[in-house]
């Protein structure tokens, strides 16, 4: 899809990215843009679809965090790409929590390929594919309980991403993880 613009969108884009605070986006916070600027629910996904264009992260990262409140259809679609380009300034990880919480089944492919790519990159400490994969659960489709299933039944992958897709999935027990252990080697 191409994306046009206005010098209107980019002045809207300013206005809010101003209004946006640095850290975590509250209730309250969304419910103020969404007063200042009523339009914004149904604008945000063209307006990250021309920070993308434009390679604007740090924007594209605060309103992806915005546009995950308003949840407004396409989001996903707008995502998704991010997240399988892996751009170093775009905020993966937080990409990968918006689609859990969406919990879109088209998701499930990206998030997957997110985990494989990002796993072995982070022994002993997996806080991004812990991410994906409590996304995965969220998402629950059957692919994604399916690669669950595998990761937490393979004896080759480390036992915290074993024992984090168990969790997911629930067998934990069946599968005989210890939480306490589990807990202790991280």
């Amino acid at each position: 899809m191409t994306v046009t613009s206005s010098g209107q969108d980019w002045e809207e884009i300013s206005r809010i990215d101003a209004s946006l605070p640095r850290g975590f986006l509250g209730e309250n916070e969304t419910e103020r843009i969404r007063e200042s600027f009523p339009d914004a629910p149904q604008r945000i996904v063209g307006w990250l679809r021309l920070l993308t264009n434009e390679e604007e992260w740090a924007t594209f990262n605060r309103f992806a965090l915005l546009a995950a409140e308003f949840a407004p259809p396409g989001l996903v679609d707008v995502l998704r790409p991010v997240l399988q380009a892996a751009p170093t300034a775009a905020n993966q990880e937080g990409l990968v929590e918006i689609l859990g919480d969406l919990a879109d089944p088209a998701a499930t492919s990206t998030v997957i390929a997110y985990f494989d790519r990002t796993w072995p990159q982070e022994t002993p400490f997996y806080s991004s594919s812990v991410k994906a994969l409590e996304a995965l659960g969220a998402i629950g489709t059957e692919e994604a309980q399916s690669f669950l299933r595998s990761l937490a039944e393979d004896h080759g992958k480390p036992a915290p991403l074993r024992w984090y897709a168990a969790v997911e999935l629930q067998i934990e027990d069946e599968l005989g993880f210890d939480e306490d252990t589990m807990l202790a080697s991280q």
